[in-house]
């Protein structure tokens, strides 16, 4: 009986035979034998290698024909290390945060990315205009010379950051600092509101608490009403409720701290229970996690501990980050995953990882596990690898294609053994068949 395996052999013979009689005939009936071997004569734009008919194409222009531009290329924000903690010693086009227009060689950078190679994270923009008009928006390495320092890690001039006029600050110089001055009730110095008031960072302005008002040549809390007021540890009044259901934060300290009597500096000064602060502990702190973007504290060494990671606000009412659009974590610790127009993360057709996650799962070019370390130094002490935990990109299900590639040189079809066809063919009879007369037609 004629089976699928026997008829698919005929098919795979018969291609042969065709393949063969095409050469044989084109060496007999061409004296330009390169534009026949070459797909497309290198459309212009490559020199053909007779001895395996494919193109070496000139600069400026790729694709297996050479038919399509080329764009510029940079470090890669997300790739899979190549060696223990090392990622970015090849460049790629568009950097990994775009797509490239082969059409024009013209990179489309991603949302947070900007540049010819979107090699350079875009500063946040408020009101219009890039750090809201109240800063300067600067690299990494920048900042670090402006004061008095170095920085030359692989961020040196990609990661950028608002650096704000005063009293301006955040990670967009959307806020607004109050006034400091020292505690008229204490022995603490340079306190925000002279540590009798809240601060209001939309407007800058000072709230003191009562028995307290402002010296009238500035907004702050830094004088007594009453002279003979006695000083005591803050206390909220009865009528002070904060979020979370009406969460109770009247008495001293808000019930969330507590004054060293032992102490007579600190007889009269809150100091606030874990995830607290403010004059009165009636502030929730927000989460940490390494700075995007920040001062160096010695050459080389950043990324220190920030609330949100400095990428975004925190909301002292419910102790939440509301992270600049790109980001996601209870810190706004990673940059998150591209979505298709439907929402769907990385397409719906891969996974989001970060950069460590990639490197763990990395596979060699025949398919085996070949696991790779990224961020050997674990936590918030790495240097180099700041960004293991941070960056993320897609890790796609089956093979993926560069547009740049021949349509029939990738080794895998649906994890399948392709046998040289083009990458929509799958492994049955006639699309089988079809394949490899396309792939001899065009050859």
């Amino acid at each position: 009986m004629l089976t699928n395996s026997h008829l698919r052999g005929a098919c795979l013979r018969a291609a042969v035979v065709k393949a063969v009689t095409v050469a044989v005939l084109t060496l007999h009936t061409s004296p330009t034998l390169a534009s026949l071997l070459c797909p497309n004569a290198c459309s212009g734009h490559g020199a053909c290698d007779t001895s395996v008919g494919t193109c070496s194409c000139f600069t400026d222009f790729t694709g297996y024909d050479c038919s399509q531009r080329s764009c510029a290329t940079g470090a890669p924000w997300v790739a899979v290390a190549t060696s223990t903690d090392e990622a970015r010693d090849v460049e790629v086009e568009c950097s990994n945060a775009g797509t490239c227009n082969r059409a024009t060689g013209v990179c489309k950078c991603d949302a947070l990315f900007e540049s010819a190679a979107c090699d350079v994270m875009a500063c946040p923009v408020h009101d219009g205009e890039v750090c809201g008009g109240r800063g300067n928006c600067m690299t990494m390495s920048e900042f670090a010379t402006s004061l008095k320092s170095s920085y030359t890690l692989w961020d040196a001039t990609m990661v950028t950051g608002c650096v704000c006029d005063a009293p301006y600050f955040g990670y967009a110089c959307s806020l607004t600092a109050c006034t400091e001055g020292d505690d008229p009730s204490s022995d603490l110095e340079d306190q925000e509101c002279n540590a009798r008031g809240h601060c209001d960072y939309d407007t800058g302005l000072c709230t003191c608490e009562d028995g307290y008002s402002s010296s009238g040549t500035q907004n702050d809390c830094s004088v007594k009403n009453n002279a003979t007021l006695t000083d005591a540890c803050p206390e909220s009044p009865s009528t002070h409720r904060r979020s979370h259901g009406g969460m109770d934060l009247t008495g001293t300290c808000s019930g969330r701290g507590l004054c060293d009597g032992a102490d007579v500096a600190k007889s009269t000064l809150c100091q606030c229970y874990d995830d607290w602060q403010g004059y009165v502990c009636d502030e929730r702190s927000c989460p940490t996690g390494r700075a995007w973007f920040d001062a160096v504290s010695a050459a080389d060494t950043a990324h220190a501990d920030t609330e949100c990671s400095a990428m975004g606000t925190c909301d002292r009412r419910t102790g939440e980050c509301h992270c600049r659009v790109g980001f996601e974590g209870p810190a706004c610790e990673r940059m998150a995953c591209p979505r298709d127009e439907d929402g769907r993360v990385c397409g719906g057709a891969g996974r989001c990882r970060t950069m460590r996650q990639l490197a763990a799962t990395a596979i060699s070019a025949t398919g085996e596990a070949d696991p790779v370390t990224y961020g050997t130094i674990p936590g918030r002490s790495a240097t180099d690898t700041w960004d293991a935990d941070k960056l993320q990109g897609c890790s796609c299900f089956g093979s993926v294609r560069s547009s740049a590639t021949p349509p029939w040189s990738s080794p895998q079809v649906d994890g399948a053994l392709s046998l040289g066809l083009p990458p929509l063919c799958s492994l049955t009879l006639c699309s089988l068949c079809a394949g490899i007369r396309e792939a001899v037609r065009t050859g």
